[in-house]
């Protein structure tokens, strides 16, 4: 999953809306009283800027639809929300060999479906097989190094070896190709599916690779749950709505169950906010924060996470409208004539900070050496664009080398005001350096379909993603192998980038010290030939009613224990 665009660890959504000029200071944890008791009952309402694309998570690339499903399907292995450490999950024991080719994970007893039916390994390998035969699935590179993939892949075989099953189903013992330095992690992030259920669509013992899981009404309608919650309803463009599952392994969650609305934008969000209609608010513009404060008074919280996920703007190197992205001295322009600090003033309101490599700046593996800052400099933007082969010509704008105006058009989603924002201050600036810029402003998951599906028409696009400060989500971003898969539209390819990328996740030496090395040569690598231009990390800020007793926000998790969430029903 990927992508805020998602990404595996998860990824998740940035700011809104135009900013003015107070700085926000988080608020202290809420906290329930020690002589309330917990209520059981009432319902959980949050809000989206999208409507979901898929409820099924071998399918999912994007954190709208990973948001509601993630609560519906539980993993092998959890997060620990305070310190990004592994803990169990589904299974209760985990581990790996030293060379990082076989990975066992041991599922707890007695674990069931939300509608009785017992929860064995056989429905993770149904999840792994499904993934394989998927036209349609973004995680395939988590686990195409399973021993048989391809044969399987390929239909030589109908079942897939590599995946085998121990102690009635309780024990999968998984084995790879080659060493995975984030094995146990990567292949425990993703959750089991009903073979009961599903099976009944797609058979995955069948060596006919033309069937698969992709058209199944089920993936927007998952009959069955392992999560606290199940599904009820779904309205496109409207809500998803969510049931308590009473046969939840952690035991049956307080809340009745959960709604995710549709909002067309943050400020019909807030509304909904204010008047009682949801009961959490997230990702607030930095401008709203004091206002909605003295609105809510006692009747709300707020929460204020620093952020990992970075903003981007994406540059389509195979664009035929736009061919001078293709030259790297173009795309370096491009970085040098952004002041992003003066712009991230008035709009984030010092709720951000500028990034300038992949790895997060809070990651064990983050090193900022060598890497170049492209501090705002016009006159260089310049020179680089004379150096590539551009003209000025009298109306003040570049000239490529064909004689075409040196024009690109870059697209956002309007489901975030500040980002959008953003790139509209973005236009000005680039028109300031010789470059003509066009702005399109277009639906969120109609931009996510579009870079999907790798369409030759995008020039540029703007959008949030990454975050994982494991950084093994890299090789799906930028790895050639999944130019053809990924939710991206840059195709730059390069074969050190490869081998940094490759050592990174695959080692053979795993150490802390030799991946953070690795991931710095990608950093490096990247940085330099800007097929992507980093641009910033905004922090998260959200707002909780009073009604609400649940633990805070934390670094690595902001819905942990759900199932102990309760409301103060009157």
């Amino acid at each position: 999953m990927r992508n805020g665009i998602g990404t595996p660890g998860v990824l998740l959504v940035a700011l809104l809306l135009i900013a003015s000029c107070s700085e926000a200071a988080p608020a202290p944890p809420q906290s329930s009283s020690a002589t309330e008791t917990p209520q059981r009952g009432g319902q959980l309402v949050l809000g989206g800027p999208a409507d979901i694309s898929t409820l099924q998570p071998v399918l999912g690339f994007d954190n709208i639809s990973a948001s509601v499903y993630t609560l519906i399907y539980a993993t092998l292995l959890e997060t620990d929300p305070a310190t990004g450490e592994l803990r169990a999950g589904l299974a209760e024991r985990f581990a790996v060999t030293n060379d990082g080719k076989r990975v066992t994970y041991t599922l707890r007893t007695g674990l069931l479906w939300s509608d009785g039916t017992p929860l064995t390994g056989a429905d993770y390998k149904y999840m792994v097989s499904a993934t394989a035969r998927s036209k349609k699935s973004p995680n395939k590179a988590v686990f195409k190094d399973i021993v048989g993939w391809d044969d399987y892949v390929a239909g030589r075989t109908d079942d897939l070896n590599g995946v085998q099953l121990l102690d009635g189903g309780r024990t999968i013992q998984i084995d790879m190709r080659r060493g995975r330095c984030s094995a146990l992690r990567d292949l425990g992030s993703y959750p089991p599916l009903s073979e009961a259920q599903f099976g009944a669509y797609w058979d995955a013992r069948t060596r006919d690779t033309t069937t698969n899981i992709d058209g199944a009404a089920f993936n927007r309608a998952p009959p069955v749950a392992s999560g606290p919650f199940a599904f009820a309803e779904y309205k496109p463009l409207d809500f998803v709505r969510l049931v308590r599952n009473e046969r939840y392994y952690k035991g049956a969650p307080l809340l009745d169950g959960v709604i995710f609305k549709v909002f067309s934008d943050q400020t019909a969000q807030r509304f909904a906010f204010i008047t009682g209609e949801l009961t959490n608010a997230s990702n607030i513009p930095p401008a709203d924060v004091d206002d909605l404060r003295k609105r809510m008074g006692a009747t709300a919280t707020d929460f204020t996470i620093k952020g990992t996920a970075f903003t981007y703007l994406g540059l389509n190197a195979h664009s035929p409208n736009a061919p001078w992205l293709a030259d790297k001295r173009v795309r370096q322009a491009l970085w040098y004539g952004l002041d992003i600090e003066t712009m991230l003033k008035p709009i984030y309101l010092g709720l951000a900070h500028r990034v300038f490599a992949y790895t997060p700046q809070e990651s064990w593996a983050y090193d900022a050496t060598g890497l170049e800052h492209y501090d705002f400099d016009p006159k260089r933007a310049r020179s680089l664009l004379e150096s590539a082969g551009a003209t000025m010509d009298a109306d003040g704008l570049y000239r490529w080398r064909d004689g075409r105006t040196m024009t690109m058009r870059i697209e956002v989603g309007n489901n975030m005001g500040a980002r959008v924002t953003f790139v509209q201050a973005m236009q000005a600036q680039y028109r300031d350096i010789g470059i003509k810029a066009d702005i399109a402003v277009e639906p969120f998951p109609a931009l996510l379909a579009r870079n999907n599906a790798h369409e030759s028409g995008v020039d540029g696009y703007v959008v949030t993603s990454g975050g994982d400060p494991e950084v093994t989500d890299a090789y799906e971003f930028f790895h050639s192998s999944q130019q053809d898969t990924n939710a991206q539209n840059f195709w730059f390819t390069d074969p050190e980038l490869d081998r940094a990328l490759d050592a990174g996740l695959f080692g053979p030496d795993c150490s802390a010290v030799a991946r953070r090395a690795a991931f710095h040569r990608m950093d490096r690598i990247v940085n330099e030939a800007a097929p992507v231009l980093f641009m910033y990390a905004g922090d998260t800020i959200s707002f909780r009613s009073s009604k609400l007793v649940a633990p805070p926000p934390l670094p690595f998790g902001t819905r942990y224990d759900i199932e102990k969430w309760w409301l103060r029903v009157p």
